[in-house]
């Protein structure tokens, strides 16, 4: 009698089922007896703990740290399983301590703070940050103005800043970039006398190298505006005290006569002749050229860069009296009627007083004078004619005098026929 195939086995095919289902239920049950039992031990990373930079104040008011350094790192953790699973990234701290850093550190140590005693730090991604750091230094730099714009004709414009310096700070290796700090001013719209505020800029001395990083203890600063322009005005020379030796100063002639001066319009506006400084008289005598200072108002000055000098040309002179005698025959003698002829039967002569400075006179000779009669219409022989008398134009007779030696003297005249 034939057994079947299920037999010959020994087990029946329900009862491997069993024995594959018993063995699984047991390697869970095993598994879980190896992990919540034994508990073994277990790594992970937490990404992205922040770094706290430690005693940052008061380093950075020392130094400037001029290389990008990170904010954050990773950290692997190494513990038993059940805690690392629970394991919170808060409970991390990563710090590094600048307290000790100065221009001469080159890296940094990065440190995990607050991590139970249960727990290790297995890695840092980071563990040492590369540092490059640098002094912070202050630096005084004068403001500049910068113009733009036309402000047309002949005027233009000083602008005056009520701040003259400014204090730049920052690390000094970008403070040395600074080639000046400066404001620009469009001149193309400002009003005399008026205040506008104007923002400070770093300029580079190279300016590939992009702006300097620095900081401005100022940001703006306000400027006052003073329009210019141009005028010509008048020397004026100004003497004091008397010529010595009895003579006086005759005349006298500067050089350039005028000057254009430059100045504030309002300074300029007010301003018809500009003056020199005080000329003492004692201390000259005879002809004598000197150079003479001007007394010019601070703004001119200030625009000239110096004082600006003329020259003077004195003349100094004693005076004296002369007495002229001149014949009469000599009398010019208009409207005459045609046919006729005046003839003088007195007087004979005519004098002349002549007073003046010594070196004009002394060159007055009796040639140099003049008289003259004009016969009035219908004239009648019996009147006595008034005369009139001179020096000619063609004499230099600066500063002199010429007068009758008597006051009442006419002159009678006949006519005869020719």
């Amino acid at each position: 009698m034939k057994k079947s195939i299920k037999n010959i086995s020994g087990i029946k095919l329900g009862e491997k089922f069993l024995f594959r289902f018993i063995a699984l239920i047991l390697s869970i049950a095993l598994w879980l007896i190896v992990t919540y039992s034994l508990n073994p031990a277990f790594v992970k990373t937490i990404n992205s703990v922040e770094i706290t930079y430690e005693n940052s104040e008061d380093f950075y008011k020392k130094y400037s740290i001029m290389n990008d350094i990170p904010k954050t790192v990773d950290v692997m953790i190494r513990g038993s399983r059940n805690d690392v699973i629970g394991f919170k990234k808060d409970q991390l701290r990563a710090t590094v301590d600048l307290s000790d850093v100065t221009d001469e550190t080159k890296q940094v140590e990065v440190k995990v703070k607050q991590l139970p005693s249960k727990f290790a730090v297995a890695r840092i991604s980071e563990p040492n940050i590369a540092l490059e750091v640098d002094k912070n230094i202050v630096k005084k730099f004068q403001i500049k103005i910068h113009q733009i714009g036309e402000t047309g004709g002949k005027t233009w414009v000083e602008f005056v800043p009520e701040t003259k310096f400014v204090e730049v700070s920052g690390p000094q290796s970008e403070v040395e970039k600074i080639d000046e700090v400066a404001a620009i001013v469009d001149v193309a719209d400002v009003k005399d006398g008026a205040k506008e505020s104007y923002l400070l800029e770093v300029v580079s001395k190279n300016p590939e190298l992009g702006v300097p990083e620095v900081s401005l203890n100022k940001v703006d600063i306000v400027i006052k505006t003073v329009l210019y322009t141009e005028k010509r005005v008048e020397v004026k020379p100004i003497f004091s005290g008397v010529p010595s030796g009895g003579v006086d100063l005759v005349k006298y002639t500067v050089k350039p006569e005028e000057l254009t001066l430059s100045a504030p319009v309002k300074t300029l506006n007010k301003l018809a002749e500009i003056s020199s400084k005080p000329i003492e008289l004692s201390q000259y005598t005879g002809v004598k050229t000197v150079s003479v200072n001007l007394d010019f108002d601070d703004d001119i000055l200030k625009m000239m860069g110096k004082d600006k000098k003329v020259s003077l040309e004195m003349v100094f002179d004693k005076k004296m009296e002369k007495v002229l005698e001149f014949n009469s025959e000599n009398v010019s003698i208009t409207g005459v009627s045609d046919g006729k002829k005046a003839v003088i039967l007195r007087p004979k002569t005519l004098k002349f007083d002549l007073s003046g400075y010594s070196k004009v006179v002394e060159n007055i000779k009796l040639e140099d004078v003049y008289v003259a009669i004009e016969l009035p219409p219908n004239y009648d022989e019996e009147e006595e004619l008034y005369y009139s008398y001179g020096i000619k134009e063609s004499v230099n007779s600066e500063g002199v005098s010429i007068k009758k030696h008597r006051a009442d003297t006419r002159i009678k005249l006949e006519l005869v026929d020719e």
